[in-house]
């Protein structure tokens, strides 16, 4: 919710930054035609796709009219275009990135002189631009908490930074998480909402993420009574449901599930993931084939913690992903965690020859039946990258394991 509302701040600031007028001549009447044409595209945009061709059609836009008076607008439209792209995670070497980062500099440039400008760009860019891996490591933690303590000393009158701060604690695990928010509620150049905010994280971080989640629902609730035909309200709720607790999430999933006249896709989803809900606390019997001709068994891996990967070779977040597990699987192997990848491909050859070049550190089995058949498709798994724990017991304990990896995985290891 949080990062939410600053992301929606700073675009609106932004927005309205780009109604001030510039004083450049018009080129030609045809370029004063696109810019209309890609004013009503923008009022319409609402999917990744949209937003997508409109980023696409403002670059062409300032490559052929680098004088028009509303180029600098157009620039505008495009970065808050780039940045909506952006927020659906698109793997790292989408060219959205390549482009954004040719952009920033120039709107930078054009913003000498208007501080608050600047602060809204790098906290915007800040806040969407880390793949979804980025906090998962103690490297990715860091470099993040540097650029957050950066821009709150160049701009300590701004709640932006601390905001991020803030956020940075409540995503990151225990030991980080109180050593930022007891920065946050000892600072005196901290804002009294932040200062707050940070020390009833210190006291009950559980309950600061109970009542966070159920504001989020009742937002999301809020919209689907406002606009009950919007798709993207029942969507939403499905990934509530995926990150909910357990009994929570399979409260949501049976809700969706039970409705009459679901958004194409969506019931399949639904029961699917109560699928997966369903087996959690109970023992997770899997035995099968891993690449190098080895038995994996789970019942042999008896006072381990084991992380199982679903993911694929053609999904690019999940590879994106990998050498942030294996960094917490170098750190915690010794402490009794292993990891199972479980490769989703519909053929064989493409994951083993993935194993072979990047020289993976855990068996992965690769059984090429994709999502159709097999264990994956018994549990329910219709999405990837997806993570679940299994806890020395051999009894499944959550199945999203990307959210907070580490501290569950420390949680399990300490049972």
């Amino acid at each position: 919710m949080l990062k939410l509302f600053i992301r929606n701040i700073l675009l609106l600031g932004l927005a309205v930054g780009g109604l001030l007028p510039l004083g450049r001549a018009a080129d030609t009447a045809e370029a004063d035609r696109i810019f209309h044409k890609l004013e009503e595209r923008r009022k319409e945009a609402k999917t990744t796709v949209d937003w997508r061709q409109l980023a696409t059609r403002c670059a062409e836009f300032c490559a052929r009219f680098p004088t028009h008076e509303n180029y600098l607008r157009v620039l505008r439209v495009e970065h808050g275009a780039l940045c909506q792209v952006l927020s659906s995670n698109p793997p790292p070497d989408d060219p959205i990135h390549a482009r954004l980062a040719a952009v920033e500099p120039e709107l930078l440039k054009w913003y000498e002189g208007q501080p608050e400008q600047q602060l809204a760009l790098r906290v915007l860019h800040l806040e969407l631009a880390p793949p979804p891996a980025a906090l998962s490591t103690a490297e990715g933690r860091a470099k993040r908490l540097r650029n957050a303590q950066q821009l709150a000393t160049e701009f300590p009158r701004r709640i932006e930074p601390y905001a991020m701060l803030l956020q940075l604690a409540e995503e990151s695990p225990p030991e980080w998480r109180d050593k930022i928010a007891q920065r946050l509620a000892g600072s005196a150049s901290t804002p009294e909402m932040i200062k707050r905010k940070a020390q009833d994280l210190l006291a009950n971080p559980e309950e600061v993420r109970r009542r966070q989640f159920a504001a989020q629902l009742a937002g999301t609730r809020r919209l689907l009574a406002e606009q009950p035909k919007d798709p993207r309200g029942y969507q939403a709720l499905l990934t509530m449901a995926q990150m909910a607790d357990p009994a929570e999430g399979l409260a949501l999933a049976r809700e969706l599930a039970a409705l009459k006249s679901p958004p194409p896709g969506l019931h399949e989803q639904a029961v699917a993931l109560i699928r997966q809900f369903e087996k959690i606390g109970k023992p997770l019997k899997l035995k099968c084939w891993v690449a190098t001709g080895e038995t994996f068994d789970m019942e042999k891996l008896r006072g381990k913690v084991v992380v199982i990967d679903f993911w694929a070779v053609w999904c690019k977040p999940c590879i994106a992903e990998m050498p942030s597990l294996a960094e917490l699987y170098g750190r915690k192997k010794d402490q009794g965690m292993e990891v199972l990848g479980y490769s989703l491909d519909n053929n064989a050859a493409a994951p083993k020859e993935f194993i072979s070049l990047n020289k993976l550190p855990w068996p992965v089995s690769c059984d090429g039946n994709g999502f159709s058949y097999g264990f994956a498709a018994e549990c329910g798994v219709t999405a990837i990258p997806t993570l679940w724990l299994i806890d020395k017991q051999g009894v499944l304990r959550d199945v999203n394991g990307r959210i907070r990896l580490e501290e569950k995985v420390e949680r399990l290891l300490a049972e």
